[in-house]
């Protein structure tokens, strides 16, 4: 497969999200930013986020003058902008459905959990339902600002909401949410973003994604990244009444989600169905080439040596490249921090 340059890359910022597939479309744009050599911004502090759940996002915080692409954590503020909304850049993120995206993050954020304030429970479903079970004496207990205690009140609030929210990052914030600052965030939202992909979506959105860049097909392959392993007996499913209460209790961000996945579609609609048919099949094809040419076999991270932190208890999949493979396929499986070394 030939890795190509773009003639006149757009200048791009990229939202990331938590646990919503983000680290694979970031991955695609760092190898867009290598091939076609973009100053990537580059966090100040050394580590691979420029702001943090609970802090917002601050033009000081990067080392980079006159970035090209923005792509590492941050919780965004508008009117801290390194790259300015214009006809020659795109604003992108990506959203998950809520109970998905919930449970995600409970499971994998538990491994912080040292005060025992999440109940004890290794299967994630019935983790999800003790802690909606729970919710309200659970909330008793996060008390006091320890950072701890800032990013709990945000892992089981309104996740989305925070990170997008513009008047405030107050991590209490997250936990109640007025009508009023939902309808200006989704608007603030709408005014900013070129696209806002759906993890449920995952291909469709890269290829809404390549027609925005502007790139070929090749350009948009993956190997998804930082996907937590499980059983081919592992249900996707939620009790309805568990279900129920993730949303009622996270109305923010469904509100955000159910709003965002309705504009994907009708994006969809526009690029047309046919189209985007072939679009797939074509992704499919590149897809399997790439695999062919550089994959050797799945492994779990924790018996890797691929630069994947693991969490506590949670078993993390990672891939092994067959070796003499060509050079740009270790590019694929690259970390977060991997990649801010070779950007610095």
């Amino acid at each position: 497969m030939l890795r190509q340059r773009h003639p006149s890359p757009k200048k791009i910022v990229f939202v990331k999200t938590h646990k919503t597939a983000s680290t694979t479309i970031q991955s695609i744009l760092c190898r867009h930013a290598l091939y076609n050599s973009l100053r990537v911004a580059v966090p100040k502090n050394g580590r691979n986020f420029f702001s943090y759940l609970e802090k917002p996002f601050l033009a000081s915080q990067t080392r980079t003058n006159d970035p090209d692409v923005i792509l590492f954590h941050m919780n965004f503020l508008k009117d801290e902008e390194l790259i300015p909304k214009t006809k020659k850049s795109i604003y992108i993120t990506i959203l998950r459905d809520i109970p998905e995206s919930f449970e995600s993050r409970v499971v994998y954020y538990k491994f912080k959990d040292r005060k025992n304030i999440l109940p004890e429970e290794t299967d994630p479903k019935k983790l999800v339902s003790k802690v909606m079970n729970s919710y309200d004496s659970i909330l008793s207990k996060i008390i006091g600002n320890g950072t701890y205690m800032q990013q709990l009140r945000i892992i089981l609030g309104n996740w989305y909401f925070s990170q997008f929210y513009q008047k405030s990052k107050d991590p209490y914030k997250a936990l109640s949410v007025s009508s009023e600052d939902i309808k200006q965030t989704i608007n603030f939202m709408d005014e900013t973003f070129n696209l806002v992909m759906i993890t449920e979506l995952f291909d469709e959105s890269l290829i809404l994604l390549k027609d925005l860049m502007g790139i070929s097909t090749e350009q948009i392959t993956y190997i998804s990244l930082y996907e937590r392993f499980r059983q081919q007996s592992y249900d996707n499913s939620f009790e309805q009444s568990t279900e129920s209460e993730i949303r009622r209790r996270l109305h923010a961000d469904n509100a955000i989600y159910q709003h965002f996945k309705h504009v994907f579609e009708q994006k969809i609609q526009e690029f047309g169905s046919e189209r985007m048919q072939a679009e797939l099949e074509e992704l499919k094809e590149k897809q399997a080439e790439l695999h062919t040419e550089c994959v050797e076999k799945e492994i779990i991270a924790r018996q890797s040596n691929e630069h994947i932190f693991v969490p506590r208890k949670v078993a993390m999949m990672a891939w092994k490249i067959k070796k003499g493979a060509p050079g740009f396929c270790k590019y694929y499986i690259y970390s977060e921090k991997q990649w801010l070394n070779k950007f610095k």
